[in-house]
């Protein structure tokens, strides 16, 4: 039989309920030392940076040796595998088990680390040390924790705990285990591990995990050569949701190499399903809270944030003082579908370039009707194979556009076609946009507080007319909420407007030109400084509107910054491993 790294635990015949001493909650999942950003892929991390992450070591001999990993879960309790609290030769005893909080490495010990003493281990009596079930067990500290910056709780899982809400997103794991040359790591490191739904994770090797794998556990795998292995055990995986963080798997196995003893990267990791278990874990801790702040977004310190290119984003190459919107705006991506019957792509709604992998845009353009979707990108002018402008008695040309193939489309799972609220999707391509491009460029995401703290009076939209080939700009005026929902009512039309939504007047008062409707998902920006020089900033998607057009009804757009820490949260560090043939850019020109 195949052998597996299941790493060592005990059990405490606990069957009573301990009693808990009643305090103020203590507030968790938050990050107190915040950093610009942070590599996800099985690299060292930053000091302070999982502060919840625990060391377990075991006593051999006179020396305590680092065995497996855990989680703060409150003042003096530990998460762990219920494995790491077995030696080969059974259940460990208190005074060989030593617990350290606050480490960042494994030879050198920090002023911000501190050690504690096991006082009781408690074991899910599911648990047997000859399966791999039930593997989940708390540690209970002799003395309570002391928080700091550097040492924090994480939050338990209070969302849904069906298997599916995370099957396809990205866990993050910390721990001290073996690096990609077999040796323990000195370093905390972290790596980015994708759910996998039962079936995938069965059909990948059916000896190793048919019969061992229960209602209680999930499966993960990295990008290759990334994994936990031998010395992740008893960690936690971790998923960021707003601005706090929640423990929803503990590593328990995984599949060893032949013959060798150690772990196998290229097979999934196994995890036990903390959300199963919830109400086992909540009747021996104290409660904890997420934290709450005035500003509910902390994107400034997420680790994805390097997937965005703040070097280019929200540069436009070819305004240079110019009044004129040729390509004023090279982050316009139109949605174009072929429908039956038709032999060219009609453009029905409008996108916004965030990164070369992703766009965002409105949920209501990307029905699930079994209608293909490209996105067309670096256009100004529907009507010319190849865009060009008379500027200063010289012809500046374009390059030719980007049409680009849809590999997911992300909507927000809260978005309600009937009220069109949280009307938002995030589009991930098949293969990344040129931004070498000077046509083709991100939008920035105001992803600091400094730069969502501006409140303009007015605004910059760019995009499409419904019934215009060039790209046009104007400049809507805010409007209050208030204000807002007594004009959608003078129409009949109750507004369930909230904070989720801007609402801004396109349409000057006493206009008399032609009336001139914007394509769903026109792009509503602000001109702000960051850096050495102004950048645009994407602030909103165009949502809806009234179907003339009146200077008195204002529009409706998705207030982008609201879901920053979604769109990053369901950002994919893509990384292509070379080039197909088969399936490059598609360029027109």
């Amino acid at each position: 039989m195949r052998g597996f790294t299941v790493l060592i635990a005990v059990f405490c015949a606990c069957a009573f309920r301990t009693t808990i001493a009643q305090a103020i909650p203590l507030e968790c999942g938050e990050r107190k030392v915040k950093t610009v950003f942070l590599v996800q892929h099985g690299t060292e991390t930053k000091e302070g940076h999982w502060p919840w992450h625990t060391a377990i070591y075991h006593r051999q001999g006179q020396d305590f040796e680092y065995a497996c990993g855990g989680s703060i879960i409150d003042r003096n309790t530990i998460l762990t595998a219920a494995h790491c609290l077995y030696t080969s030769s059974g259940r460990i005893e208190l005074d060989r088990l030593s617990v350290q909080v606050g480490r960042n490495q494994l030879s050198e010990a920090s002023t911000r680390s501190q050690e504690h003493q096991a006082e009781q281990l408690i074991v899910h009596p599911g648990y047997s040390p000859d399966s791999v079930a039930d593997d989940i067990a708390l540690i209970r500290l002799a003395t309570d924790i002391t928080m700091t910056r550097y040492i924090q709780p994480v939050c338990l899982w209070n969302m849904e705990p069906n298997h599916e809400l995370i099957v396809g997103r990205n866990g993050t794991v910390v721990g001290f285990g073996l690096t990609e040359h077999d040796r323990v790591s000195d370093y905390l490191r972290q790596a980015a591990i994708e759910v996998v739904d039962s079936w995938t994770c069965i059909q990948s090797d059916r000896v190793a995990y048919g019969s061992t794998l229960t209602a209680g556990m999930y499966c993960g795998g990295g990008k290759a050569g990334v994994s936990v292995c031998n010395g992740d055990s008893g960690g936690g995986m971790f998923f960021q949701f707003s601005d706090n963080w929640y423990v929803r798997g503990v590593v328990s196995f995984m599949p060893l190499r032949e013959n060798i003893g150690l772990c196998d990267g290229t097979k999934y990791t196994v995890f036990t399903d903390v959300a199963k278990y919830r109400e086992w874990v909540a009747q021996f801790i104290n409660p904890t809270l997420a934290s709450v702040r005035e500003d509910p977004l902390l994107v400034d310190s997420s680790p994805k944030l390097r997937l965005l290119n703040f070097n280019t984003c929200g540069i436009s190459p070819y305004t240079n003082g110019t009044n004129d919107s040729f390509l004023a705006y090279p982050w316009i991506g139109l949605v174009e579908m072929l429908a039956p019957g038709q032999n060219k792509p009609t453009a029905f709604c409008q996108v916004t370039l965030i990164s070369e992998w992703y766009a965002v845009g409105p949920a209501h353009c990307f029905r699930n009707d079994g209608m293909e979707r490209t996105v067309r990108l670096g256009d100004y002018d529907r009507s010319t194979e190849t865009d060009c402008i008379e500027r200063n008695g010289t012809t500046v040309c374009a390059p030719p556009v980007q049409i680009l193939a849809i590999e997911r489309i992300i909507i927000r799972p809260d978005y309600n076609q009937l009220s069109i609220t949280d009307d938002l999707a995030l589009i991930e391509f098949r293969r990344p946009a040129n931004i070498s491009q000077p046509n083709v460029r991100p939008i920035c995401l105001p992803v600091t507080v400094a730069l969502r703290s501006y409140k303009p009076t007015a605004f910059t939209l760019g995009g499409f007319p419904v019934a215009g080939d060039r790209v046009v700009a104007s400049t809507p005026t805010y409007l209050n909420s208030v204000n807002c929902q007594e004009r959608y009512n003078a129409i009949n039309y109750p507004l369930r407007k909230s904070h989720t939504q801007i609402c801004a007047i396109s349409v000057p008062a006493n206009y008399t030109g032609p009336c001139e409707r914007m394509l769903s998902g026109s792009s509503l920006q602000t001109v702000q400084a960051f850096g050495r020089r102004e950048r645009h900033f994407l602030q909103g998607v165009l949502s809806f509107g009234a179907r003339e057009c009146d200077a008195t009804v204002p529009d409706i757009y998705t207030n982008v910054a609201i879901y920053l820490d979604w769109i990053l949260y369901n950002m994919r560090d893509i990384r292509l491993s070379g080039p197909d043939p088969h399936d490059q850019l598609i360029f027109t020109s």
